[in-house]
C-alpha cells in the first residue's frame, strides 16, 4: 500500500502474483543489473497492469530498499551480510535462482511521527514513551514473529530535518492470512506517545477487507477506500466510557500532586493529602476533621463545555471522588436539558516512576495499565496529555486498548486564558515545524480564499499554505529560508468582511 511520496505497508512474496510472471521479473532484474555492470545488492521497480498482467520497469535503486526485511525473512537470507560479502569480494553463496528458499508470508509497516487526521503532516516533539510490541529490537522474535526496527527510544525528539519514520514493523507468519493478524495485533500493542503516529490509520489499512483479499490490491487502495481508512482528529482506538476519563482524571491529579511513587509505592506522606498547601488546591468542603479540596478538570479538545468537565473532590485517605459531567447518548438528561453527571466514582491507586498504574475502582474493580502522563507548557494553551494502554479490556486475547486525552493544564489554565485573548483569527500559523521556500504575497496585497501565501518544507516534503478567507495582507511574519515553529504565526491578514484586524498578535519568537 502507499500513498503520495510514502509506502506504507509492504509485504512478501507479491499478494496473487503468478509463480511464472515473479520468474520473469526476476530474470528481467538480473539482465537490467548485468547490462549496466552493476555489482552489489539493489533493487529494481516494476508496474503492473492487473488488466493486461503486463509489466514495466520503473526505476533501480543501487542499494537496499527500507522493505527489505520481508525478503529476509520468507528467505532467511541476511541481505546486509551479503552487501557486505560482495563488497569484500566474496562470492555469493547462491548464484542460481532456483535454490533461493521461500518459506511463508512476511509484511511490514512503517510506523511515521505523523498526524492522519490533518492530511498526514508530519510532525515533531518528544518521544516521551516508545515500547514496540516485539520482545527484541536485534531481529525477528522465533515466538511471536515479529520484528521491530528502530533507532528511536524513550526520550528522543523527533526533529525538521529528517523524515519522520519512527521505525519498521515487521511480521512474519505462516500464510498471508497470518501475518495479516500478526500486523493488526502488533500494531495494536505498539505504544507511542509524545507525537501523533499513523498507528490507528495502519489498523485501519489492515483491517479492510480489501486488504485482507490478496487479488484487491493495487496502487490505487487508498483512493479507492478514502472513506473507510480516513482517521478523524476524535477517532479513538477504542471507545472512550465515563470510566477512562475519570482515571484519566485520577492520572492528572497524581502528576500535578507530584505522587508518583517508584513501584507502586507513593512518595507522599499522609500528613500532605488533602491539605491546603496541595499543588491542586481549590474550593474547599470541610468532611469531618479533615479538610477536602474540590478541583474541577477540563477536557481540553471538547467542543462541548457541558461534555468536558470532570469534578475531583479529595478524601483524607488519597483517593477521589471523581465525577464526569457528560451529554453523550447514553447519559439520562435531565428534564431542562442542564448539566447532568452520568457518573461518579471513588478512585484510589498508584502511578510509579516506569509508568505502572494500579487504580481500584469504588473499592472493588482493579485496573492495571500502562499510562504515560506529559505535558505541554510552552503553548498558549498548555495540556496534560495522558496516554493509557490496558490489556485485554475488551477480553480480546493479545491486545491493548489505547485511550489518549488532553486536559487543561490545571497550574497553568490563566495563562491559556489569557492567551486566547491576544491571538485572533487573522493569523496564519505554521501548521508544523519546518523552513520557508516561499513567500507568495507582500503587505498590503488583497488575497482570495485559498491563494497561496506560503510554501514550506518539512521531513523533506513540500506543504502550501492559503489564505483563511478574503482579505489584505497586513503583516509578513516570515521570509524565505526561515526556520519556524509548529503555531508559529507567519501572515496576518485582515478578513475582508471584518472592521478591524488585530495588529498586536502575540508572536511566538
Amino acid at each position: 500500500l502507499q500513498r503520495p511520496h510514502k509506502k506504507i505497508i509492504e509485504e512478501a512474496p507479491a499478494s496473487d502474483l503468478p509463480k511464472e510472471m515473479l520468474e520473469k521479473m526476476g530474470d528481467m532484474a538480473k539482465r537490467a543489473a548485468q547490462a549496466v555492470g552493476y555489482v552489489s545488492a539493489g533493487t529494481v521497480e516494476f508496474l503492473l497492469d492487473p488488466v493486461s498482467q503486463e509489466f514495466y520497469f520503473c526505476e533501480m535503486n543501487t542499494r537496499l530498499q527500507v522493505e527489505h526485511p520481508v525478503t529476509e525473512l520468507i528467505t532467511g537470507i541476511d541481505l546486509v551480510e551479503w552487501q557486505l560479502r560482495i563488497a569484500a569480494g566474496e562470492v555469493l553463496p547462491i548464484t542460481d535462482q532456483a535454490d533461493v528458499p521461500r518459506m511463508g508470508h512476511a509484511m511490514e509497516a512503517r510506523i511515521y511521527a505523523e498526524n492522519p487526521a490533518r492530511d498526514f503532516l508530519p510532525a515533531t516533539g518528544t518521544v516521551w514513551h516508545h515500547e514496540p510490541p516485539a520482545e527484541s529490537n536485534t531481529g525477528i522474535n522465533v515466538d511471536t514473529g515479529v520484528r521491530v526496527d528502530t533507532g528511536i527510544k524513550t526520550g528522543d525528539e523527533i526533529g525538521v530535518h529528517y523524515d519522520p519514520m519512527i521505525s519498521k514493523l515487521i511480521v512474519y507468519g505462516s500464510d498471508r492470512d497470518d501475518a495479516i493478524q500478526k500486523l493488526v495485533t502488533s500494531l495494536k500493542q505498539y505504544q507511542i506517545a509524545g507525537v501523533p503516529t499513523n498507528i490507528p490509520f495502519l489498523v485501519k489499512c489492515a483491517q479492510h477487507p480489501a486488504f485482507q483479499t490478496a487479488g484487491d490490491i493495487n496502487t490505487g487502495f487508498l483512493d479507492d477506500h478514502a472513506e473507510d481508512v480516513r482517521v478523524d482528529s476524535s477517532d479513538p482506538v477504542a471507545h472512550e466510557t465515563a470510566l477512562t476519563r475519570a482515571i484519566a482524571a485520577f492520572c492528572v491529579l497524581l502528576h500535578t500532586e507530584k505522587r508518583i511513587g517508584v513501584d507502586g509505592n507513593l512518595h507522599i506522606t499522609q500528613k500532605r493529602l488533602g491539605t491546603p498547601w496541595s499543588n491542586l488546591m481549590g474550593s474547599w468542603r470541610m468532611g469531618g476533621n479533615k479538610a477536602r479540596f474540590m478541583r474541577t478538570l477540563i477536557l481540553a479538545d471538547e467542543a462541548d463545555p457541558d461534555n468536558s468537565k470532570i469534578e475531583c473532590l479529595s478524601n483524607p485517605d488519597g483517593s477521589f471522588e471523581i465525577s464526569v459531567h457528560s451529554r453523550v447518548a447514553e447519559m439520562e438528561c435531565s428534564g431542562d436539558g442542564d448539566e447532568t453527571i452520568i457518573d461518579s466514582y471513588t478512585i484510589s491507586g498508584t502511578l510509579s516512576t516506569n509508568n505502572c498504574l494500579n487504580v481500584v475502582i469504588n473499592g472493588t474493580k482493579r485496573i492495571s495499565c500502562t499510562a504515560v502522563i506529559y505535558e505541554d507548557e510552552l503553548s498558549d494553551a498548555p495540556k496534560l496529555f495522558v496516554n493509557m494502554w490496558v490489556k485485554n479490556h475488551l477480553k480480546e486475547s493479545g491486545v491493548d486498548y489505547a485511550w489518549s486525552m488532553a486536559l487543561q493544564h490545571p497550574l497553568l489554565v490563566n495563562r491559556s486564558q489569557e492567551a486566547s485573548t491576544q491571538v485572533g483569527s487573522g493569523s496564519v500559523k505554521a501548521p508544523m515545524p519546518g523552513k520557508i521556500t516561499k513567500v507568495h504575497v507582500v503587505e498590503g496585497q488583497k488575497v482570495l480564499k485559498s491563494d497561496i501565501l506560503i510554501v514550506m518544507e518539512a521531513m523533506k516534503m513540500e506543504h502550501t499554505i492559503r489564505a483563511p478567507s478574503d482579505g489584505t495582507v497586513v503583516s509578513l511574519l516570515s521570509l524565505p529560508g526561515e526556520i519556524v515553529k509548529d503555531g508559529d504565526i507567519l501572515v496576518l491578514v485582515e478578513d475582508a468582511n471584518a472592521s478591524t484586524v488585530l495588529k498586536d498578535e502575540k508572536i511566538v519568537a
